[in-house]
C-alpha cells in the first residue's frame, strides 16, 4: 500500500526551514504522501487545506502541525500568502532519539489531532526559536552532534506536550496509545 505513497524523510538528521509562498509547496498539491520523519510545523499565515491520517483538516494562522513519523499527507489547496515555519528530524534520528518516550502520554491525542491553535504570544517566541535554529543549522558542527540535535528536538517534543496538555487537560483517555500504535509508529518504510 506505501507504494501508492510519496515517502518524504528528512535527508539530515535535523532540518529548520521556512516556506514563504505557495509556489514552494506546488509540487506536493494533491500527492499522497507518508512522511517519515518527525515534523514539526508553525503556521504565522495563510491556509493549507489537507488530509492528515485520513482526516480533511484546514491548518491556518497561529496552528501548530504536529506530523509523527509514518503520518499521511495530502495537501489539497493552499492559499498564496502562506507562511509556516518547520523543523523536520529524520525517521532514523526520531528512533534514536526515542520520540516515544518523550511524548509517550500524548502520542494518540498528537495523531488524531495534529493541529492545534496557539496564541500570538507563543506563535512569536515559536518563530524566534525557529529563526535561531535555522541561523545555528548552517554549521556543519551542530548538524554533526547528535547530542545537541536530540537537545532541540527534546525542546520540540516537551513544548509540544506541554501544547497539548494546556489544551487537552479534559481527554485523558486519549494519551493511551495501544500495543500496535506504537508499532506503527517505529514501523520503517
Amino acid at each position: 500500500m506505501d507504494k501508492q505513497f510519496l515517502c518524504l524523510d528528512s535527508p539530515t538528521d535535523f532540518m529548520v526551514g521556512k516556506y514563504i509562498s505557495a509556489d514552494e509547496l506546488k509540487e506536493f498539491i494533491n500527492i499522497p504522501c507518508k512522511i517519515k520523519a518527525g515534523v514539526f510545523i508553525l503556521c504565522m499565515e495563510g491556509q493549507i487545506r489537507s488530509t492528515i491520517n485520513m482526516s480533511e483538516l484546514t491548518t491556518s494562522k497561529l496552528n501548530v502541525v504536529t506530523l509523527l513519523p509514518n503520518s499521511r499527507i495530502q495537501i489539497h489547496e493552499i492559499s498564496p500568502d502562506i507562511l509556516i515555519y518547520f523543523i523536520a528530524f529524520s525517521f532514523d534520528f526520531m528512533c534514536y532519539a526515542n520520540f516515544i518516550k518523550s511524548t509517550m502520554g500524548y502520542l494518540l491525542m498528537i495523531y488524531r489531532y495534529p493541529i492545534i491553535k496557539i496564541s500570538q504570544n507563543r506563535a512569536n517566541l515559536i518563530t524566534n526559536f525557529y529563526e535561531l535554529l535555522y541561523q545555528y543549522a548552517v554549521y556543519p558542527d551542530i548538524l554533526n552532534n547528535k547530542e545537541m540535535i536530540k537537545a532541540i528536538f527534546m525542546m520540540c517534543s516537551q513544548g509540544i506536550a506541554e501544547i497539548y496538555s494546556k489544551n487537552y487537560t479534559s481527554v485523558t483517555n486519549l494519551s493511551r496509545v495501544p500495543k500496535y500504535g506504537i508499532k506503527i509508529l517505529y514501523k520503517r518504510a
